[in-house]
Formats: structure tokens, C-alpha cells, sequence
């Protein structure tokens, strides 16, 4: 059975900032498990018997070596999807924090990741992943970017 396909997969997304104004967003690589090339927050599937804390800091520890602080849950959202190879059902938690190691951040995934990147809400990349545009607006609103 698999995440999100067979049955509804949880995902922990993390809005990364640097302190200064501006936010990290991650490229999709060709083995994402969809949307490849597409911006996006980054973050991953919530294991067994994990936190959400523990998921969303594993899960920047391994996709960029990110050590994080302040970490605050900013919104819960459900997506489903049924068009073409996007047939899925995702539970997401957006969380917001600031990276301590920014120094030290790194693509630690290559096949998943292609490229990283600071960014403004005034200054996005193309393509934008399915709910980039959307978690930008909702954490503007709230004050987080």
C-alpha cells in the first residue's frame, strides 16, 4: 500500500526563513514522487510512531541539513488530487521556523532535490508546486513570512 495513493498519507511541510525577510524553497527532482520540478516549502511523510516535531526536523536534517528553531504549527490542510498522475490524498501540516546553520545548508537528497533557493513572497519561482501559492498567501496573512 502506499502514502497518499491507497490510503491518506500525512505530510509535515516546513516554511524555513532565514531571519531576514525571506524564505527557502526546494526544486523538485526527478524522483520526487510527483510534480518534479516544481517549487516548493519541502518537507515528507510522517513515520510510525514519529512526533510531528520529529517528523518536520528529520525531514529538513535530510533533505538539507537544516538545524531549526522557533518551530510553530501555522495550518492543516487537505489535498486531494485526481487528475492524471496526480491521484492522491494528503493530510498537510504547514510548520514555520527559522534555520539556525543556514552556512551549512545543503541538496542532501540530489534525486529528489535540485536546486534550493531564498526567496520573498514577491519573488517565486516558476512552476510553483500545487500549494505553494496558496501556503504563501495563508502564512503572509498570519504574519510568518
Amino acid at each position: 500500500m502506499i502514502k497518499g495513493l491507497d490510503y491518506t498519507g500525512v505530510s509535515c511541510v516546513c516554511i524555513c526563513r532565514d531571519g531576514k525577510g525571506k524564505f527557502l524553497l526546494l526544486q523538485r527532482g526527478p524522483k520526487a514522487r510527483d510534480e518534479q520540478g516544481a517549487w516548493e516549502f519541502g518537507g515528507g511523510t510522517l513515520e510510525f510512531g514519529e512526533t510531528l516535531e520529529e517528523c518536520v526536523r528529520r525531514e529538513r536534517k535530510e533533505e538539507i541539513n537544516a538545524e531549526l528553531t522557533n518551530l510553530e504549527l501555522v495550518h492543516a490542510a487537505t489535498i486531494v488530487r485526481q487528475e492524471g498522475s496526480l491521484n492522491n490524498h494528503w493530510v498537510i501540516l504547514l510548520w514555520a521556523a527559522d534555520v539556525v546553520n543556514i552556512e551549512e545548508l545543503r541538496i542532501m537528497e540530489p534525486e529528489h532535490i535540485t536546486e534550493i533557493g531564498w526567496f520573498t513572497k514577491g519573488e517565486l519561482p516558476d512552476p510553483p508546486h500545487t500549494a505553494l501559492h496558496s501556503f504563501v498567501e495563508l502564512a503572509g496573512r498570519k504574519g510568518i513570512i
